[in-house]
């Protein structure tokens, strides 16, 4: 950008020796040059200028008083003073009115030269800071309006930033999903008044409507999800837009293909076909984990289906899939009550992926593989619980019938089991086969009391199922090593002669 500069110097070839000299190759353009400090004055209050080329010496009013009136009135104005006379006094007032630089005449091209250097290094950098300021003004403007940090809809200290922002326009508010840096992008888009991020990956553009539409297909070229609001006039309505383009864009959950959905666009709620949905959802809720595989598919989809037809908002059917996984976590619950913490830990946690989803599809999806793998855990523990509530009855069921001539046709009958795999199961659960078992068994209970006082070996193995005394001697001796007699004896049973 090329900064405008005034020429004043009561000597006429002093002005024009300047108005030769190469202000383009400084960044300056000549805007005017007066003989008149006065006239020079009076043309910089209606014209822009930057710096001010002065004589310090000139008659009305002196370059010193120029420099003091432009610094009450114009204070953004540089002021660069030269004179041919070297004296102290000039150069100290000349700093106490701020005067920006000082040359000495008569001027020398490369002193002026290195002097307009320096202005322009500082004009850019103040307007470098100027914008950032601005934009910076702006943007906690807009934040603040945006997120309802403020209540008041006055838009004039906006308007004093940027004149174009006025309360007359029409404008819409789009919100856009994105991690690339959108500030950056909307350069190259028409109408683009503010971008403003909000929070990770969600941008605010306003863009004046009479752009809308071209700033909507360039949203598309550039596959931005984004939500556009209707049409407000001034920025009173902003906040109002913004909750319409946010609600917008969240409807890309229910419908994914459209990279850009207008508010106007979303259609009207079915409300009793939304009630209805969410009972469905509770209903299915409480049955799905134990559902047939394709027939727990089928009802997702057609849950899921008839929602997006019905609910003008994906709250309402992010609230469904909340039902379903507080549904499927108390199944879960009351089905494998023996789960470890761990063991829960280790299962999918339904309500971040109903958090996570980016649409109904992959909701579906998620939710289907989710309780796919819930199913076989259930399954799996009910089954292990079911084989362990067996497993006890059946043991049960034989110490209190040990005595007795108890088949395995019994024990099978009792735990309601057909005897062949009774058996097989019997001897998969605790390793021997069910006769062993209930050998051991008896033989461990003889041993007990073939220690009580005044009991006979006869009497001992009538007690624990053996009718006849000398086949229990027999096993007796095959399980523990020696015979009954002698155990008695080995234990301090001395009372007794040794029965052999």
């Amino acid at each position: 950008m090329k900064f405008h500069i005034l020429v004043v110097d009561d000597e006429e070839l002093a002005v024009e020796g300047l108005r030769v000299f190469p202000w383009e190759s400084y960044g300056f353009e000549l805007a005017a040059s007066y003989t008149d400090s006065r006239r020079a004055l009076n043309w910089c209050k209606t014209h822009p200028v930057d710096v001010v080329l002065a004589d310090v010496r000139m008659p009305g009013m002196t370059g010193l008083e120029l420099a003091a009136v432009l610094r009450e009135s114009l204070p953004d104005v540089l002021v660069i003073l030269f004179s041919g006379h070297n004296e102290f006094a000039y150069a100290q007032e000349a700093l106490r009115q701020q005067v920006f630089r000082y040359v000495l005449k008569p001027v020398d091209d490369e002193e002026l030269g290195l002097a307009l250097q320096d202005a322009a290094v500082f004009l850019h950098e103040r307007e470098h800071r100027k914008h950032w300021t601005q934009q910076l003004a702006r943007d906690y403007w807009f934040r603040d309006r945006l997120l309802d940090r403020r209540v008041e809809s006055d838009t004039t200290e906006l308007a004093g930033l940027d004149p174009a922002l006025g309360d007359k326009t029409c404008y819409v508010l789009c919100v856009v999903t994105t991690e690339r840096d959108l500030a950056s992008l909307v350069q190259t888009a028409d109408g683009v008044v503010q971008c403003t991020t909000l929070r990770a990956k969600e941008w605010a553009v306003l863009v004046t409507a009479a752009c809308a539409d071209r700033f909507c297909e360039w949203l598309e070229r550039h596959h931005l999800v984004s939500g556009v609001s209707t049409e407000h006039i001034g920025l009173a309505e902003v906040r109002q837009g913004f909750l319409e383009a946010r609600q917008a864009v969240e409807m890309h959950v229910l419908r994914p293909a459209d990279c850009v959905i207008r508010y106007e666009d979303i259609p009207g709620s079915n409300d009793a076909a939304v009630a209805r949905d969410l009972v469905q959802a509770g209903i299915l809720a409480g049955s799905i984990v134990l559902q047939d595989e394709t027939d727990c598919f089928r009802s997702l989809h057609k849950l899921f289906d008839d929602l997006i037809e019905h609910a003008a908002s994906p709250e309402i059917v992010r609230r469904a899939a909340f039902i379903l996984a507080v549904g499927v976590q108390r199944t879960l619950r009351e089905t494998a009550s023996s789960l470890t913490a761990d063991e829960l830990s280790e299962l999918p946690n339904l309500f971040a992926m109903v958090d996570e989803a980016v649409s109904i599809q992959e909701l579906v999806e998620r939710f289907h593989s989710a309780i796919h793998r819930i199913r076989n855990v259930v399954t799996q523990v009910c089954s292990q619980e079911r084989t362990d509530g067996q497993l006890l009855r059946a043991l049960a069921f034989i110490d209190d019938h040990y005595h007795e001539p108890i088949s395995l046709d019994d024990v099978a009958e009792y735990v309601h089991m057909h005897p062949s795999r009774f058996s097989v199961w019997f001897k998969k659960v605790k390793g021997m086969n069910y006769i062993d078992y209930l050998t051991r068994h008896r033989i461990d209970n003889a041993r007990q009391l073939l220690l009580s006082a005044d009991t006979r070996v006869r009497d001992v193995a009538e007690k624990v199922g053996f009718q006849d005394p000398r086949y229990f001697g027999q096993v007796f001796k095959k399980v523990v090593g020696i015979t009954p007699g002698r155990y008695q004896l080995q234990h301090g049973r001395h009372d007794l002669v040794q029965e052999g």
